[in-house]
């Protein structure tokens, strides 16, 4: 399932920006969305091994500085309470 998830994780997150942009098919890409989020947070449970190597790989290191970035700004400028920017954080992470 990881090797799946790995492989096709990107066309699966271009489908649901899709998805999300269209004001129809909102809810569809909403549940998606939660559900992807489930999925990986499952993984990083199950294999934290394979995803420290991923996060710490040379190659990830500005994205990492990015997402450090992205929690200090949630920390200083928005509530716990605000779900809207704690998916935010989450999706991004």
């Amino acid at each position: 399932m990881f090797k799946f998830l790995i492989k096709y994780a990107p066309i699966i997150y271009l489908l649901n920006t899709i998805l999300l942009s269209i004001e129809f098919t909102f809810s569809i890409g909403y549940n998606i969305f939660l559900l992807i989020m489930v999925c990986y947070a499952f993984l990083i449970v199950v294999n934290p091994i394979i995803i420290n190597r991923v996060i710490l790989n040379n190659s990830f290191k500005f994205f990492l500085y990015i997402n450090i970035i992205n929690i200090i700004y949630f920390i200083l400028f928005h509530n716990i309470y605000e779900i809207e920017a704690i998916k935010y954080v989450i999706a991004r992470f």
